[in-house]
């Protein structure tokens, strides 16, 4: 009996170890601050970073104004991370601190800004070549008509001159060269006053010419593009313009039978007119006009068969 008191003894005493060991474990791990790993929050907003940190039990201070512990050029230009965002810690992610310690963020300044190249007149390669040494970039905002700029070319930037931050890109506007304007009716005109009123409007007259039974000699029988459209300035306009009715000389039918002159004559152009004579030959004698006049494409010609 007296051995089993001994052991109970001993047993509540085991007990009464472990309770206490139990209860400092527990008291040490709530009670007695345990390093904190700082999260990497580079590239994060600063306000974001800083609750963020604040919540792990962090004192947090931020690199500018009042607050700077850090000496100002620390505060640093860096075009790859947006101003206002993080741009390092001091100290760095994944050292491990203590609650309450201060951790600092360094804002980014975004890219330091640098002058502005002139690039209006450049090919957009030539552009970006020429913003690539400022570190800037290109951003095309569309075409507009210019008159002193070629197509293709870079007609306008925005901003111009000044200094941009690094990264930033320099919005610009390509030529479409000169605006289009509209072409005139042409059509009944003199060719000098065609051509004339062509070349006040910024466009080339090229100059077509063509017989025309139904157009005078000189003026415009049809012209392309149309009346009423629009062409790029310095552009060409066709004119087609009459040279007048066709005109060349008779050939001579004498001789011929009735029939070969007929189908000679309409091979011609012409129109066939036939005097049938008192006798038997058959043949052309004779003909109205005589061969070698001037006639042009739909005269008659009269051929007297004998």
């Amino acid at each position: 009996r007296a051995r089993r008191r001994r052991v109970r003894r001993v047993a509540g005493a085991l007990v009464a170890v472990l309770a206490v060991a139990a209860g400092a474990w527990a008291a040490w791990t709530w009670l007695v601050p345990h390093p904190v790993r700082v999260p990497d929050v580079v590239g994060a907003p600063v306000a974001r970073a800083e609750r963020a940190l604040e919540r792990l039990g962090f004192v947090v201070r931020v690199a500018e104004g009042a607050y700077a512990p850090v000496a100002r050029e620390d505060v640093g230009f860096e075009p790859a991370v947006p101003a206002g965002a993080v741009l390092r810690l001091e100290p760095g992610p994944g050292t491990e601190l203590e609650p309450g310690s201060r951790v600092v963020l360094v804002p980014s300044l975004g890219g330091r800004p640098v002058p502005v190249p002139d690039v209006v007149g450049l090919t957009p390669r030539e552009a970006r070549e020429e913003l690539a040494g400022s570190r800037l970039e290109l951003a095309v905002a569309g075409r507009v008509y210019d008159e002193r700029v070629p197509a293709g070319r870079i007609a306008a930037q925005r901003p111009t001159g000044g200094r941009l931050p690094q990264g930033e890109p320099v919005v610009v506007r390509l030529s479409k060269g000169p605006p289009p304007v509209p072409v005139p009716d042409l059509v009944g005109r003199p060719r000098d006053e065609a051509v004339a009123e062509l070349r006040a409007a910024g466009l080339e007259p090229r100059v077509v010419e063509r017989f025309s039974d139904a157009v005078d000699r000189g003026y415009v029988i049809s012209q392309r593009p149309p009346a009423g459209s629009e062409a790029p300035r310095g552009s060409v306009v066709r004119l087609v313009v009459s040279k007048g009715p066709q005109r060349f000389p008779v050939p001579s039918y004498i001789g011929m039978s009735e029939e070969a002159a007929v189908a000679a004559i309409r091979a011609d152009g012409l129109v066939p007119n036939v005097v049938n004579l008192p006798t038997v030959t058959g043949n052309v004698v004779s003909q109205e006009p005589v061969p070698g006049t001037t006639v042009r494409a739909g005269d008659t010609v009269t051929v007297y068969v004998a």
